[in-house]
């Protein structure tokens, strides 16, 4: 059964951007690592292109296992924008190597052959790791329904907490997305929101 990654984000040889939550998609022997683009960019607001994460990886938390962000060929992670204005939607996948994959096998994978489309009153749970830097903490589970479908954007009816971000949303039927965001501020948050990957999807896992 799959289960999700904590995750912290350093500058190689420099400062630590952040703590959040990743998970694993699966199709066949492919693997991707998913989280949130601000999870590794440090900003608050996503921007149009992430080319200032040269020297940037991801640390799987607890077990010393990292991921480059960029390699010898360039980017290694598959990002979309958002047509109507340009900026990147807030989700990114790595495709994982063999070695990378094998290491984190443990975790298990999400099956990305078929996402589950959002509707209106649907049970979503979300799971994450609030409140982590860079001691493994308690993995937080919580459910509610989609009260809004706007485009790729989902909200749901039970707020997320900063730590959340970049964890999967799982419906009884399979995976529907990435969790990314809030309306409102901490502490006053009202409703998680998360990409919807039947959006996302054909973009992120090529």
């Amino acid at each position: 059964m799959a289960r999700p990654l904590p995750l912290h984000c350093w500058r190689v040889g420099g400062a630590s951007i952040g703590a959040g939550t990743g998970f694993l998609v699966g199709r066949g022997p492919r693997r991707w690592l998913v989280t949130c683009a601000h999870v590794v960019t440090g900003l608050k607001n996503t921007p149009a292109h992430m080319l200032d994460l040269f020297r940037t990886e991801l640390l799987i938390v607890g077990s010393g296992q990292t991921i480059p962000l960029f390699d010898s060929k360039g980017p290694r992670f598959a990002a979309a924008n958002d047509p109507s204005d340009g900026m990147l939607y807030d989700a990114i996948a790595i495709p994982l190597k063999e070695v990378e994959a094998f290491a984190l096998a443990r975790f298990g994978s999400y099956d990305g052959t078929a996402f589950v489309e959002p509707s209106l009153g649907m049970t979503v749970t979300i799971e994450g790791f609030p409140g982590m830097e860079l001691e493994v903490i308690p993995l937080v589970r919580n459910s509610g329904t989609v009260t809004q479908v706007h485009g790729a954007s989902v909200a749901l009816s039970v707020p997320g907490k900063e730590g959340f971000s970049g964890g999967p949303a799982t419906s009884a039927d399979g995976l529907v997305g990435v969790l990314y965001g809030d309306i409102g501020t901490s502490p006053n948050r009202t409703s998680a929101l998360i990409h919807s990957f039947t959006i996302l999807g054909p973009v992120l896992f090529r």
